[in-house]
């Protein structure tokens, strides 16, 4: 299937088939409601803006999920204390963003990508990448020291 007619698609999918330029529609999840503004140009669809309300709690969330799962990582990890130069409890964790990633095919299956930095207080010393489901599971991390 060609991308344009597969926009096509998708777009009647989501906006239960009303093929109209620059439309908004709600798009309902369980913790937050996400606005999502198209446009329709040449046969091609494009998100123009999403706007997301309720998503305080869910962004603290998993930030806490993220620093809980890097903590635990850390934890007696000997290999870690012998290749890291500074103490592992010396690490200050900074929360840098939050990713959703959408399935191409369906927007009803999507990922939070968590990203943490590490520093020794002067500087970027690593990064870490907490991963989950639209149901809350953990799908991945990834520990990385520079």
């Amino acid at each position: 299937m060609n991308t344009a007619l597969y926009n096509q698609k998708l777009l009647e999918h989501y906006l239960k088939g009303k093929m109209v330029p620059k439309s908004l529609r709600n798009i309902w999840y369980p913790q937050w409601k996400m606005d999502i503004f198209f446009s329709i140009s040449n046969g091609t669809l494009k998100m123009l803006k999403m706007k997301i309300e309720g998503m305080q709690q869910v962004l603290c969330l998993l930030y806490n999920k993220a620093k809980q799962n890097f903590e635990e990582c850390i934890n007696d990890n000997q290999f870690l204390k012998d290749e890291v130069s500074i103490s592992l409890n010396e690490i200050i964790i900074i929360e840098k963003d939050i990713k959703i990633v959408f399935s191409q095919r369906d927007f009803e299956q999507y990922l939070f990508e968590v990203s943490l930095i590490l520093s020794d207080g002067q500087k970027e010393i690593g990064r870490y990448l907490y991963i989950e489901n639209e149901k809350e599971e953990v799908i991945d991390d990834y520990l990385v020291f520079h």
